[in-house]
């Protein structure tokens, strides 16, 4: 499997240059693009890259022209029904947040961390 990122400059529209980008990488071949995994932040980024590829045109075509996307997978953002299914499943213990750790405590772990770290970094055992 060949893995390849790309950037976009920032003084570029995101959705619509990514969607532009994947369409010309799929130079053509229809069946190119949903083999194609778009990695987006939330739910709300994949629906607006779905719309992003409705207003894109290329190869003489119109906007809006019918197109197999790529799979687009949000990394975070949990909706509430999933949340509900895991519940049910798993039972709502093992989701409970546990509580927050002392703040003396969680500065102690943090300092022995980084002294460990810099030992390591020194070579010192």
């Amino acid at each position: 499997m060949q893995v390849k990122v790309y950037t976009i400059a920032p003084d570029r529209p995101l959705l619509a240059t990514l969607a532009g980008g994947l369409i010309s990488m799929s130079a053509g071949d229809p069946l190119l693009l949903p083999r194609v995994t778009v990695l987006l932040p939330t739910r709300r980024a994949a629906r607006s890259l779905r719309e992003a590829f409705l207003r894109v045109t290329s190869d003489g075509r119109e906007a809006g022209t019918p197109l197999l996307l790529p799979r687009m997978r949000p990394v975070g953002d949990l909706d509430s029904d999933e949340l509900s299914m895991v519940e049910e499943a798993a039972g709502q213990e093992t989701l409970a947040v546990p509580p927050a750790i002392p703040e003396l405590r969680r500065r102690l772990l943090l300092t022995q961390l980084v002294l460990r770290w810099a030992n390591d970094a020194a070579g010192i055992c």
